[in-house]
């Protein structure tokens, strides 16, 4: 009687997503049929539609693959498609022999337990060790991953399907290429150690080799320890694979799937786990995952080469870490497990890129759980997600609003800017130039043949050189890249963009909010005689072109334009493109009417022109594509030519948009190469990138001084009614100082929270100093009480100013002066009954300045401070 025959007859009863039961000592049979386990599903009902459904299908999978299999005993090959010419045919070959190995043991299968097939897998992968993959074979010239991780998974998992049906002696030999390819982990880091660690995990079950299981169980340590460079998890949620590659989709979401099978593995057995690995996971999911997903789809800038793979997309890449997290979260603990349910019911609800919920499951246990998951009730999907996260370790920032989100694609000196390795991803060459991806709930957009139609060298978001191209795995000379966040929700990112080869420069920040993504471009040059571009939009259309494009209330043709020969908009205000439904419009502000160029046209392309492995068949595709023309300007004039400025509003309509343009909820404080600014008038937030370390740079509000900044700083300042927030961080990781702030026209009473590295300098105005030495470009945060001005009024832009920033012990004198113009001036320290401590003439400088004044000693009490100018005195108490 087969184990589910007894399921249906009553006499197990077992939830379909248990786990396995506990093994309190190293029973290597038992960690084995834990495996079995995983790779067939046991225990299930097969008479459960959904499982049914899928034991067809994966029957069909391993049917398929049996009857192309060449059976001759004199065969040279067991496919006629794959020659062995490349390595990567010998992974492909167990994996279709794994496919056979499963429809086999699939009770409910058409071929369970099929003589004829067990035979044939079994004269198969005599073959593969005779003719393929044995102790001598020879790795040369060939992909080492096939060797030591495609296909010793792939065959591990074959023979322990296949375990019953084989003497051990036949077991031992098809592992010795595996022990000759695997002895050890050796140097591997990230995802390549977790797959290499399960090859020598399994193949110790098989052999009955104990030391083989403990070892590679231990060998996992160090996955769980937050790195500070290299491959693995960064604390701020980043992701790096292959030193300096952005890869959470990627190898990050292989890691993850992998860990989770070596923790089913070795549940509750004696090398079981800690809780300390199971609580690092846990802040993985929401840290590292959870932001990089929208409405069921990973977000392409973190998935690397994998987009030029036609068979994974970002949906169905994010539909198997749902599969993934479905499982994992009955090791956790129940706060987390339930966190989790509700979070991947958000994800598979949301997701409308699949027929159902059980599409793209890969296993008979992801379909026992989805349905689970789904009919229980008491399982709420999650709450509304709006958050802001900047991935300072990784290049890469992200936003998610009610109907959209925005991802940010950088790279630095720090960070590589594309992968191509094997031929793929050819022409990612922009695709991290400060590219700007746009999710709307039109999810398909980025599906699809997206990466083979989207024209290149027009990535969205980029300010790059017309028809340029660049070199892979290419590190830039500029480190101001990276940003910081506010209230959780808003932030601002920013990109010192600088290419080699043309070289062009660009200063480039994005200021995200609640409706509403600002770009600003300034200091746009270029050395090498091209055109240069920023592209404001390449939007995939409807597959019947349907969209409505509108500029300027003009309704534009289905079709204009063309590469060579562009449509010329001129004096554009606003521009808007319908979606296939409402919710998925986007519309476009320009705060300075702008002259563009525009193309609506069908493009074509292969998998071929991007993955030299892909098929050559032509794709097809509509767009529209909107720039802004630079031209060629070698020098910084701060001329429109040397700039830009667009808002992107996504989810609204055309009367929406209107009234949006004439009274629109931001304004651009400043667009220089120096500073760059915006304030979001109804949310009262204030976003701006200092570019230089300077200390009479500041932005001004009508007129005003505002926010006095010191350094090369990316700072974000909310003023409610209530309270006032500042957050600060320094994107080029350089800073071994503090940043120095200087909220002129803003007063504090006491503290809400602030982070410890945080100094309030003075309250009244308030001034602080962010400690960011070290934090590798984490934001730091400050919230007080807000307080009305009363001691000092506020600075109008022709009046002098001045503040205490520290006493030192022996009395020398740190203070910051801001004045509209050069002039001489005298600084006085007197005690409340005039005796005089200090006097030192000043040379005050047009803006902001700081002044040391070396003093001697004066004892604790009350003084009085007067700066005192040729028309006028200004003073101020001090309490020592």
């Amino acid at each position: 009687m087969s184990m589910n025959t007894m399921i249906k007859k009553g006499f197990c009863l077992v939830f379909a997503f248990c786990l396995p039961l506990p093994i309190l000592a190293l029973d290597l049979n038992d960690l084995r049929l834990n495996w079995y386990n995983e790779l067939t599903g046991y225990p299930y009902d097969p008479e459960v539609i959904e499982i049914k459904n899928k034991i067809t299908s994966l029957t069909s999978v391993g049917k398929k693959q049996w009857d192309a299999m060449i059976k001759d005993s004199g065969r040279s090959r067991l496919w006629n498609d794959l020659s062995y010419g490349s390595s990567a045919d010998i992974t492909e070959s167990y994996d279709r022999l794994q496919s056979m190995a499963l429809a086999y043991n699939l009770d409910g299968s058409d071929l369970y337990r099929n003589e004829q097939l067990k035979s044939d897998i079994l004269s198969a992968l005599e073959w593969m060790y005779m003719n393929q993959y044995n102790e001598s074979t020879n790795d040369s010239g060939q992909n080492w991953w096939d060797y030591k991780i495609g296909a010793p998974l792939r065959l591990n998992n074959v023979i322990v399907l296949m375990y019953d049906n084989m003497p051990p002696d036949l077991r031992n030999k098809y592992l010795l290429p595996v022990f000759h390819f695997c002895p050890d982990v050796g140097h591997y880091t990230g995802a390549n150690l977790a797959w290499i660690a399960t090859v020598i995990a399994v193949r110790g079950i098989i052999s009955g080799n104990e030391t083989d299981v403990i070892y590679a169980r231990n060998s996992l340590n160090p996955l769980f320890d937050y790195v500070t460079q290299g491959d693995g998890f960064y604390e701020d949620g980043s992701f790096i694979q292959h030193e300096r590659h952005p890869y959470t989709g990627g190898y990050g979401t292989s890691l993850l799937a992998t860990l989770t099978d070596l923790m089913i593995l070795y549940h509750g057995s004696s090398i079981d786990f800690s809780e300390e690995n199971r609580n690092v996971v846990s802040e993985w999911i929401w840290r590292a995952f959870e932001p990089l997903v929208f409405r069921g789809g990973m977000m392409s800038m973190v998935r690397g080469r994998e987009i030029a793979r036609s068979a994974t997309t970002d949906h169905k890449r994010g539909r198997s870490l749902v599969q993934i997290l479905m499982r994992l979260r009955y090791l956790l603990p129940e706060e987390s497990s339930l966190r989790i349910a509700s979070l991947v019911k958000d994800w598979l609800i949301s997701d409308k890129t699949f027929s159902d919920y059980y599409a793209y499951m890969n296993s008979i246990r992801a379909i026992k759980e989805t349905k689970a998951l789904i009919e229980n009730t008491d399982i709420p999907v999650r709450e509304v997600y709006e958050v802001y996260r900047q991935f300072p370790c990784m290049d890469r920032a992200v936003q998610h609003r009610p109907t959209y989100a925005v991802g940010i694609s950088m790279y630095s000196s720090r960070i590589y800017n594309y992968e191509n390795t094997n031929r793929e991803n050819i022409r990612g060459w922009h695709n991290a130039d400060g590219a700007v991806y746009l999710y709307t709930p039109d999810q398909n957009h980025y599906e699809g043949n997206f990466w083979v139609t989207v024209n290149p060298y027009r990535i969205s978001g980029t300010t790059v050189a017309e028809n340029s191209t660049a070199k892979a795995k290419t590190l830039s000379e500029k480190s101001w890249v990276g940003g910081v966040g506010i209230s959780g929700k808003y932030g601002c990112s920013g990109m010192f963009y600088e290419s080699k080869d043309p070289v062009v420069s660009a200063k480039k920040s994005w200021f995200m909010f609640d409706d509403e993504l600002v770009a600003l471009g300034a200091g746009i040059t270029n050395k090498s005689q091209v055109n240069v571009c920023t592209y404001i939009d390449q939007r995939k259309l409807v597959s019947d072109n349907r969209n409505v494009f509108t500029v300027d209330g003009v309704k534009q043709n289905a079709l204009f334009g063309s590469d060579t020969a562009p449509l010329n908009l001129t004096g554009v205000t606003w521009a808007h493109l319908s979606g296939k439904y409402s919710g998925m419009e986007v519309g476009y502000y320009f705060p300075e009417s702008v002259d563009l160029k525009a193309i609506r046209q069908q493009q074509t392309g292969s998998w071929r022109d991007i993955n030299e492995g892909g098929s050559t068949a032509v794709q097809k595709d509509y767009y529209l594509t909107l720039w802004k023309e630079h031209g060629n300007c070698s020098d910084d004039t701060d001329s429109d030519e040397n700039r830009y400025s667009y808002v992107l509003i996504p989810s609204c309509t055309t009367s929406q948009l209107k009234n949006y343009c004439s009274d629109p909820d931001i304004k651009i404080l400043s667009n220089t190469s120096s500073v760059q600014a915006v304030m979001e008038k109804t949310l009262g937030i204030v976003g701006a990138n200092f570019w230089n370390n300077s200390t009479s740079q500041y932005v001004a509000v009508d007129g005003v001084p505002f926010l006095y900044c010191d350094k090369k700083a990316s700072v974000m300042v909310r003023e409610g009614k209530n309270e006032i927030e500042v957050s600060v961080s320094d994107p080029t990781m350089l800073n071994t100082d503090e940043i120095m702030i200087r909220l002129v026209s803003l007063a504090a009473g006491s503290i809400i929270r602030k982070d410890e590295r945080v100094t309030v300098l003075s309250y009244e105005p308030l001034v602080l100093s962010f400690n960011v030495k070290d934090l590798s470009g984490r934001g730091l945060n400050a919230v007080f009480q807000k307080k009305e001005l009363s001691s000092v009024e506020r600075i109008q832009t022709d009046t002098v100013s001045f503040d205490l920033k520290y006493v030192s012990e022996k009395g020398d004198i740190n203070l910051s002066v801001y004045s509209p113009k050069e002039q001489k001036a005298l600084f006085r320290v007197t005690d409340m009954n005039g005796r005089l401590f200090v006097e030192r003439e000043l040379s005050l400088v047009s803006g902001m300045e700081n002044y040391y004044l070396p003093s001697k000693f004066f004892s604790s009490g009350c003084y009085l401070l007067s700066l005192i100018l040729s028309d006028r005195v200004i003073s101020k108490k001090f309490i020592r």
